[in-house]
């Protein structure tokens, strides 16, 4: 994999430009059985082809800042993450990550990489209100994105069909004064 430019770093982790030589890690991880449908809109399998349209897309989309999360220590490729529907002239973006080498799950990365991400989203960016969608079956995004500051603003129930039934969607929002580092 080529060396790609360091966008932003913390202690555990690094953020890099999308690139299609990732495709094939996102491909893994997003046709997981344990994955697979806990993503904001990835409620169906992918394949190659697909995935590099995506990174492409995100590559020249400005409403769109999507990077490939490392892990530092080994610089290994382990999840992504980013912004979309970035309205600058609004200051507000709703931000997605996701951890998908299962080895690096439980370790605290998530929260980091969510912080990483507000973090840059509020000092490069200039955004003033990050706004985040995870649903409640997949309590390790509940409890990330509290863990960093962000608080709940609503809930939008029974508005996903996911496994064979119908699950709520919960919404919260961050400013930056709000944002921790997680601990």
């Amino acid at each position: 994999m080529p060396q790609s430019p360091v966008i932003a770093r913390s202690s555990r982790l690094h953020l890099t430009p999308l690139h299609v030589d990732h495709v094939e890690s996102f491909v893994k991880w997003f046709n997981d059985p344990d994955i697979f449908g806990q993503m904001r809109d990835m409620g169906y399998s992918t394949h190659p082809e697909e995935q590099i349209r995506w990174v492409l897309e995100c590559n020249r989309d400005a409403q769109q800042r999507v990077f490939s999360i490392f892990h530092s220590a080994d610089n290994f490729l382990i999840g992504n993450g980013g912004f979309i529907n970035i309205r600058l002239d609004d200051r507000k973006a709703e931000i997605g990550l996701i951890i998908g080498e299962k080895q690096y799950w439980d370790q605290g990365l998530g929260a980091e990489a969510a912080w990483l991400l507000c973090r840059y989203g509020f000092n490069e960016l200039h955004l003033h209100n990050i706004m985040a969608e995870h649903y409640s079956i997949n309590k390790r995004s509940v409890h990330l994105f509290k863990k960093i500051g962000f608080r709940n603003i609503g809930t939008r129930r029974e508005s996903r069909f996911l496994g064979g039934k119908m699950i709520d969607v919960h919404y919260s929002d961050l400013l930056p004064d709000e944002l921790k580092k997680p601990t």
